[in-house]
């Protein structure tokens, strides 16, 4: 066996430690950690998007590409952990699991969702739809108009 082959056998192993460590971290977790990973998924997706950019073009170039390779499998790895994490978040939770029936709401958003919207404080779809800025009956006003009324 290879230097190479068994590093890569040794990270396997350390990987499936870690996501069990944090499949099991994740149930206990709070809507405000909750909430800052879903801003780590939302990133590490750009980041992952930005890097197969990257090296798609280098590779199209026949330019080296050896680097960007390697953090693109580790954004990829990152924004994968994440994604596990608030998957088993979201299925702990009731409201979760209803979330993630409904067709077009995945982990992450379902995530949000719970972690955004606190019922105690919104009892009613009407506070989430102005929480959301959906509602109706608000007029929107520039910040000049609103410091001449």
């Amino acid at each position: 066996m290879s230097l190479h082959e068994s590093e890569e056998i040794v990270e396997s192993i350390t990987l499936q430690k870690m996501n069990l460590d944090l499949r099991e971290a994740a149930k206990t977790m709070s809507d405000t950690e909750a909430r800052y990973l879903v801003d780590t998924y939302y990133s590490a997706q750009d980041e992952r998007i930005r890097y197969n950019n990257q090296y798609e073009a280098l590779k199209k170039l026949g330019e080296p590409h050896e680097i960007i390779k390697f953090h693109l499998k580790q954004a990829k790895t990152l924004e994968n952990q994440v994604r596990v994490s608030l998957d088993v978040y979201s299925y702990n939770h009731p409201v979760g699991n209803w979330c993630r029936q409904i067709k077009g709401i995945d982990v992450i958003l379902a995530s949000g969702l719970i972690a955004h919207i606190d019922i105690h404080k919104a009892p009613t779809v009407g506070h989430i739809w102005k929480y959301g800025g959906l509602d109706p009956n608000v007029k929107w006003v520039s910040r000049k108009r609103v410091n001449e009324l």
